[in-house]
């Protein structure tokens, strides 16, 4: 069995993953925002217009992809604090 201090290790490392996987993905919605933004306010600063429509269609697929990771990896905390408070023995 783990020891209080390596349970307390495993979970600062969980944290600290969990923390880098959100960041991650807020990161790609920020990225791709900003980048839509130029599109939005200077589309002839972009190299190629002709392609500005695609361009923008991309980022906005960037975001909800993004958007879905964010979600799921909330969806995946939800479920395992649920789980761990069922666990948890009643206090009857």
């Amino acid at each position: 069995m783990y020891s209080a201090q390596n349970k307390d290790l495993i979970i600062n490392m969980e944290n600290k993953l969990l923390q880098a996987l959100m960041s991650h993905y807020q990161c790609e919605i920020h990225k791709a925002e900003a980048d839509l933004l130029i599109y939005f306010k200077n589309p002839s600063g972009i190299g190629e217009h002709g392609k500005v429509v695609d361009e923008m269609i991309n980022h906005i697929d960037r975001i909800s992809a993004a958007r879905g990771g964010l979600s799921t990896v909330q969806s995946l905390v939800s479920q395992e604090e649920q789980a761990q408070t069922s666990e948890l023995p009643s206090q009857e």
